[in-house]
Parts: structure tokens; C-alpha cells; sequence
């Protein structure tokens, strides 16, 4: 069984942790993880999430007589039902997956995020995930993306804070709402005796049970035929950063 896992940024870091998160699947799957060769360096708006998706697309698209399934490994899950639509074989978001499995699990999902900023996005996204309001909880790092994808004291420090105060308000579970946050999963569980859900072994799993289950998306329709000029890159700076971005 080969399975793609796509990061939807372009940040090469990002992808290594994914990539040790996964180092210990099952060895009869072979898995390639690999990030989008163009758009946002990290997804955290509505605006990285639509560039993001495209290049999911692309690359998905590209693949698509590789690999017996695939993996979107942004918990955003840019793409998924458009890839769905292009490609027969099973693709799967780390976000709906986690989401899914920690809805199944307690009655109250404790939800790390990278910043008070996107609750209300990931708060729509567990609601289309059939995860109500009033089960979940949020818990902001207060950071960015690249900045917390980092194994430093600090960055754990942050994350442990997080998860205590989650505990206290009464969270059953932890939930992670970024691919790059995996490699804290196994400490919080030890911290906090309490199941803690990284999306990219999830999502890995969702996948490898539907390709071992046959699956095939049947509704799957060629896009419409495409005219004009697509630009090379967006119309802001490519080097703009979330300082910069914010003031727009």
C-alpha cells in the first residue's frame, strides 16, 4: 500500500516532523510525505487555506497513479473535497480525522490552536465535523505556525500551559490543530495522563482502513476546462510576514 501524505505549505521543517510522526506506521505501508512545491510558507487564514488548497490539488492531481490513497496534512484540510471530486482513491484531512476520533472518544474535546485569531475558523470546521459547540474547548499557543513548530523548552512550556489550563476547564481529550504540532503529542499525553490526538497518525490510519476497505470515491468529475493567465505568485510580496500581513 502507498500512501501520499501532502503538506499544503512549503515549509521543509513542517514536513520533517510529519514525517517522524509517521516514522513508526505500520511497515506494510509504504508512506511519502511531501510538501506543496508552491504557496503559503503556513496556513492560517482563510486566504494561506484557499492558495494552500490549489496547490493540495496540483499535487494530489499530479499523483493520482501513484498512490492507493492520500493524506492532507493541515488540519484546515485545504482541499479534501475538491480532491475527492478529482481523484477515485481515498483522501483524508488530519483535521476531520482527529476530530472525528476525539468526538467518538469524550464528551469534552480540549483543542490546542496556534492563536486566539483562528478560533472561530477551526470552531466552523469541528461544527462541519459533527462536533458541537458546547463540547469543545479552546486552548491558544498565542504563536504562529513556524514559530512553534520548533522542539525547544519554550515551545513545550507553552504547550504544557495550554493543556493544564484546557484540563481544568474540564477537557477530556486534547486535540492538536496544526500537522507541525506532533511532536509534542507523546509529551502532553505523559504530562497529562489524557488521550491526545495528532491528526497526521489519524489521518494515516483513516486512510489505510479505507484503501483496505476498497473504497473509491464515485463521484468524481473533471474540472471545467481552464482559461487565462494564471499568475506566478500572489499580488502581495512573497516575502510579506504575519506582522506585514496583518496590516493589509
Amino acid at each position: 500500500m502507498n500512501i501520499l501524505v501532502v503538506n499544503p505549505n512549503t515549509s521543509p521543517e513542517m514536513t520533517r516532523t510529519i514525517e517522524a510522526a509517521l516514522a513508526e506506521f505500520d511497515e506494510a505501508v509504504s508512506i511519502d510525505v511531501r510538501n506543496v512545491p508552491w504557496g503559503p510558507l503556513s496556513v492560517e487564514s482563510e486566504t494561506d487555506n484557499i492558495i494552500a488548497a490549489s496547490a493540495v490539488i496540483d499535487t494530489v492531481w499530479n499523483a493520482k497513479d501513484k498512490y492507493d490513497g492520500f493524506v492532507i496534512a493541515c488540519f484546515d484540510d485545504p482541499g479534501l473535497e475538491a480532491c475527492r471530486e478529482l481523484v477515485p482513491q481515498p483522501v483524508v484531512g488530519i483535521g476531520a480525522s482527529a476530530l472525528l476520533a476525539a468526538k467518538e472518544a469524550v464528551e469534552r474535546v480540549g483543542v490546542i490552536v496556534v492563536d486566539t485569531r483562528v478560533v472561530p475558523r477551526v470552531a466552523a470546521h469541528c461544527a462541519r465535523n459533527g462536533l458541537d459547540s458546547d463540547r469543545v474547548l479552546f486552548g491558544s499557543l498565542d504563536g504562529t505556525v513556524v514559530e512553534l513548530n520548533a522542539d525547544s523548552a519554550e515551545v513545550t512550556a507553552r504547550f504544557a500551559q495550554v493543556a493544564d489550563d484546557l484540563l481544568a476547564r474540564g477537557a477530556q481529550c486534547l486535540v492538536l490543530a496544526c500537522a507541525g504540532f506532533s511532536d509534542q503529542a507523546e509529551r502532553l499525553e505523559r504530562r497529562t495522563g489524557v488521550p491526545v490526538f495528532d491528526g497526521n497518525l489519524f489521518g494515516a490510519e483513516s486512510v489505510r482502513r479505507l484503501v483496505e476497505r476498497g473504497h473509491r470515491n464515485t463521484d468524481t468529475v473533471a474540472p471545467q476546462p481552464f482559461t487565462g493567465d494564471r499568475t506566478a505568485k500572489p499580488a502581495w510580496s512573497a516575502t510579506a510576514g504575519v506582522e506585514e500581513r496583518a496590516q493589509l
